[in-house]
């Protein structure tokens, strides 16, 4: 299969993601980065879960590096166990790797798969690394190497990679640092101290980054989906939503087989067919560049996962133990040990099943399961397996369910497992039906079911909550998909005509409906979307379900009913029109629906506003757009108007309908967006709406969201652009000030905006024209900047122009060149003070980041106190910091500053630093009004825990006693994870507090007693 370019987006790893057990399967938190972010650290580990395709793309880049002009070569790094570099390459990359020992340069070395490395043998990662650290050594070079998460130990490993390409990354010369003193400075000193600077003799430490692979979002899901094969991506998405399986397509192995399946099939299975598939997919070797090492059939790995799932479900165990993980990286956590599970499973395979891809790492040597919904699907498949084998149904039973005051009750914990043996199981079915018919209903797959035992278990849902507003469960639209066979109409239909019913189960039925699509039911659907005594939450689903079933006859009846009823509800209105648009809702209805909306929306402004602005916008057809913008335009300046705007506008909003101003933008957007190519001028409502818009961002109003969007749809319309420039410029009193305000506030002018507004000029009818023509040249070529050639044909256009003598100078200051400074000034004046300080300032930032990089394992182990003195005196000057207290939290702006690396080695130093020194209480100093420096340092480091979620309070006696000495150094009062460590180690704390108390009133007393 072709390569395909997805553009794979990665995310920055800290020490604090690894302590939160990051969700590999999860999209970015914060800002994601491509390969050309990563190419920019020395080394960087890329790690993902098997079939996620680091190796395609490690290989990918490589091939793309080559062919932009650079040296990159990719070698598997299990070959290089017992082989050299030379030895482990072929075909391009032995090419590559030859022609840059014989011409040297910058190299991109891509060493691929850590994990097979380390299964080769005891030591065998080590000995790869320096295998290619004695071969590679001949230039600057960029590393980049991949890996499982469950086989990379964050800390072992990234210290092996370090004492292996060490020698790789040192300076040809060391330089001496003159006045460093390679002394730490002194924990109780006070504030303002200077780091310490270590030796220059000694190696300066590799640093190594961290990021994870991201998994496809839905932009490059459809793109591969189309590579696959699928004609029809959209719908392909579509039915794999609707049917709650777009999770199982982010890893693009998995994207293979579904799309294999849709191709085939022309759909999206049963949630069993669907599950099955997957975990057979995955139980066998994932990654088939690597599959020699695998002592593990598919089969047994079957066997073996359903046994794990099991265990760890009815055990209550979180996660699953690797064996052999070595030391503990984290505070140690539950975990099931699988030898007690599979205990004639030799360690080699346990260790094969848990690298599968049905698992993916957890802190401290542990897997979790990948999914949850696999999980419970293979404890289901367990269990289904003993019943055949002979297991009592009883037993079973008993298992789900206990008995209290006579009653069964179902454990909420084990309704997905037991919905899967229910919906293949008849007499479990049977038996657990009476005491929890939701699970036929929502849980496992109800497609497995009979429509008879589906109907049945609705039944007894509506007998067993005659009264219940919501159910405590959450129904998703998957779920109802499985269960809405058409052969239930009857049913629902029954249950619906029934008087009294409550509103919850009231709203599942008509979900179904909605879900199901049943034409058959539309007719009962609009009786209750018409019957004005119901429940609006039920009117509303009801209307929702008439417009699902696609009925043209009902839906041309609850247009007449929506438009005809002189009151009724926002939220009711909103659902109508998204149900009937485009199809059964003209423009004009549409218009006269907005009209009924009230001023006051008290049922949630907020979606009726996002509904109008979005739904019904982007669904009314593009030939109708200008019209419904002009029913908008009318609607929103109606009177009476909003008190308090500006005696500035000329299209003043009404009280009304000011919310309006969400549906103009995204009508405007739209327009300007379909309208790019055309030659001729705008429509005039288009320049009324853009109008409006201009005056709401810069007289005040509604607030215009998604402004850049219409930013963006300005820098590709010319037409539409200048049309909105002549409009500000012909009428504005100061037309300077206006269409600089236009510039910054509401689009971006374009370099070639320059050349159009010359031509225009030269067309003007009158002077004035000609110079706010001239003018809008003017800025734009000085936001721009400009060439001589244009410069000089502005400076022509000015001259020609035959301006005042005050109008000529306003234009000419725009484009003259800035003064140069003479080389030979000897005074001192501001630009040559401001250049030479900020010099100063960047060789002194450059100066701390070699420093701090040559130190950078002291200052993970928190030994290197001067330097986290540094940083946090970094840290109070960067944005986040607080004047209010020492301790500070924005550990996050040390990375623009001073790089990722330095960053999560300083939170891991501050985090130790503070373990390891317990500062005296504020009655134990001579001079209680002044702070040691490494009480801040401290308060700092437990500061960061607090930030990112760190467990206060799960320390320990000790680490609690010392916790609470810094809290009482804290200034303004204690810090605010104080009640956290309180609450939870009340004795121990107490303890710390009497004894200030003590110390206060002259007792002598100590808690160290």
């Amino acid at each position: 299969m072709p390569y395909v370019a997805l553009d794979r987006r990665f995310a920055t790893l800290s020490p604090d993601d690894v302590a939160g057990d990051p969700d590999w399967s999860a999209p970015a938190a914060g800002t994601d980065q491509g390969w050309a972010a990563l190419l920019q650290d020395p080394v960087t580990v890329i790690l993902g879960p098997g079939g996620t395709g680091k190796t395609t793309e490690m290989r990918e880049q490589a091939r793309r590096l080559r062919a932009g002009g650079r040296v990159a070569v990719f070698v598997a790094l299990e070959q290089l166990v017992d082989q050299t570099l030379a030895e482990a390459l072929d075909g391009e990359e032995a090419a590559a790797f030859a022609g840059w020992v014989l011409a040297g340069g910058e190299a991109v070395f891509l060493l691929d798969a850590v994990n097979e490395a380390k299964l080769v043998k005891s030591g065998a990662l080590s000995r790869a690394l320096k295998a290619f650290a004695k071969d590679a050594g001949r230039g600057p070079l960029r590393v980049l190497l991949s890996c499982r998460p469950s086989d990379w130990q964050y800390h072992a490993d990234a210290d092996t990679v370090r004492d292996a390409l060490c020698d790789l990354f040192q300076p040809p010369v060391p330089v001496s640092a003159p006045g460093a003193s390679g002394e730490l400075d002194d924990p109780t000193a006070a504030p303002g101290s200077l780091m310490a600077v270590p030796s220059a003799s000694a190696p300066v430490p590799v640093a190594v980054a961290t990021v994870r692979l991201l998994p496809l979002d839905e932009a490059r899901i459809r793109r591969l989906a189309s590579n696959y094969g699928v004609d029809r991506a959209d719908a392909f998405i579509d039915a794999l939503k609707e049917t709650g399986h777009l999770f199982l397509a982010g890893r693009p192995r998995d994207l293979e087989w579904l799309a294999e399946y849709w191709n085939r099939e022309g759909r999206i299975g049963t949630r069993w067919d669907m599950l099955e598939l997957n975990v057979l997919a995955k139980v066998k070797e994932a990654n088939v560049v690597h599959s020699d090492s695998d002592p593990l059939s598919p089969e047994k790995a079957l066997w073996g996962a359903e046994r794990l799932a099991g265990a760890t479900i009815l055990g209550r165990q979180p996660a699953i133990r690797l064996p052999d993980s070595g030391p503990l990286l984290v505070s140690a956590r539950s975990a099931l040990d699988p030898a007690t599970v599979l205990p004639d499973w030799p360690a080699r395979e346990i260790a094969a099943l848990l690298r599968r891809p049905l698992f993916e790492e957890a802190p401290g040597g542990r897997v979790r399961w990948h999914h949850a919904s696999t999980q419970t699907y293979l404890a289901g498949r367990w269990l289904l397996g003993l019943l055949k084998a002979g297991c009592p149904v009883p037993t079973v039973i008993d298992l789900f369910t206990s008995e209290v005051d006579g009653q069964r009750y179902l454990a909420p914990s084990l309704r997905e497992v037991a919905g899967w043996v229910v919906c293949r199981h008849a007499a479990v079915r049977e038996a657990l039906t009476p005491i929890a018919p939701e699970l036929v209903l929502l849980w496992g797959d109800a497609a497995q079911v009979p429509v008879e035992a589906r109907a049945k278990a609705l039944r007894i849902l509506a007998q067993r909550h005659p009264e219940t507003v919501s159910f405590e469960w959450f129904v998703e639209a998957g779920d109802l998909v499985r269960l809405a066979d058409p052969a239930l109409v009857p049913t629902v239909q029954t249950l619906l005509a029934e008087p009294g019913r409550a509103v919850a189960m009231r709203r599942f039925l008509l979900d179904l409906i909605r879900v199901g699509r049943w034409r058959e039911a539309a007719e009962t659907a609009l009786t209750i979307a018409t019957d004005a005594t119901q429940d609006l939450r039920i009117r509303i689903a009801a209307v929702e379900a008439v417009g699902a079933a696609g009925d043209a006859t009902v839906h041309a009846r609850l247009r007449a009913y929506a438009l005809e009823t002189p009151e009724l509800p926002n939220a009711f209105l909103v659902r109508v029109g998204t149900a009937l648009l485009p199809d059964a809702l003209s423009v004009e209805d549409t218009a006269a629906l907005l009209a009924k909306f009230t001023m006051v929306l008290p049922d949630a402004i907020g979606d009726a506003s996002y509904a109008v602005g979005r739904h019904w916008v982007d669904t009314v057809r593009p030939s109708d757009r200008e019209t419904l913008l002009a029913h908008l335009l009318d609607l929103i300046t109606t009177p009476p108007h909003a008190p308090g705007q500006r005696s500035m506008r000329t299209m003043p909003l009404s009280e009304r309908y000011g919310w309006l101003i969400h549906a103009v933008n995204r009508t405007v957007t739209l327009e300007v967006t379909r309208t790019a190519e055309d030659a001729e001028e705008p429509a005039p409502v288009l320049m009324r709406g853009l109008q409006l818009l201009y005056e709401c961002v810069r007289w005040g109003g509604p607030r215009v969201h998604e402004r850049d969007s219409l930013a963006a749809a300005l820098a590709l319309n010319v037409a539409v652009r200048f049309a909105l420039y002549t409009i500000v410029l012909s009428t504005a009193d100061d037309p300077q000030r206006a269409f600089i305000g236009l510039e910054g506030r509401f689009c971006r002018s374009q370099p070639g905006d320059v050349l159009e507004f010359l031509r225009r000029s030269d067309e003007a009818e009158t002077s004035e024209n000609r110079r706010r023509l001239l003018l809008g040249a003017c800025v734009v070529a000085h936001r721009h900047g400009m060439a001589e050639d244009v410069r000089a044909r502005l400076e022509a256009a000015i001259a020609a122009a035959n301006l005042p003598p005050s109008q000529f100078e306003e234009l000419r200051h725009w484009i003259e060149p800035a003064p140069a400074v003479s080389p030979l000034t000897s005074d001192t004046d501001a630009d040559t003070g401001a250049a030479e300080a900020a010099a100063a300032e960047a060789a002194a930032l450059a100066d701390a980041r070699r420093r701090l990089t040559e130190e950078i394992d002291a200052l993970r182990r928190g030994e290197a106190f001067g330097a986290l003195q540094y940083l946090v005196g970094q840290m109070r000057l960067l944005p986040g910091a607080t004047a209010m207290r020492w301790g500070q939290a924005n550990i996050d702006s040390l990375a623009a500053r001073f790089g990722v690396a330095i960053r999560n080695a300083a939170a891991e130093g501050l985090v130790r630093w503070w373990r390891g020194w317990c500062p005296p209480l504020p009655s134990q100093r001579d001079d209680p009004s002044s702070v040691e420096q490494g009480v801040v340092v401290g308060l700092t480091g437990l500061a960061v825990i607090a930030a990112s979620g760190g467990d206060l309070a799960g320390l320990s006696a000790e680490d609690t006693r010392t916790a609470a000495h810094y809290a009482l150094r804290e200034i303004n009062g204690p810090p605010d994870w104080f009640p956290v460590l309180l609450a939870a180690h009340p004795d121990v704390v107490g303890a710390v507090l009497e004894a200030e108390i003590a110390g206060l009133f002259g007792e002598g007393a100590d808690d160290a007693a």
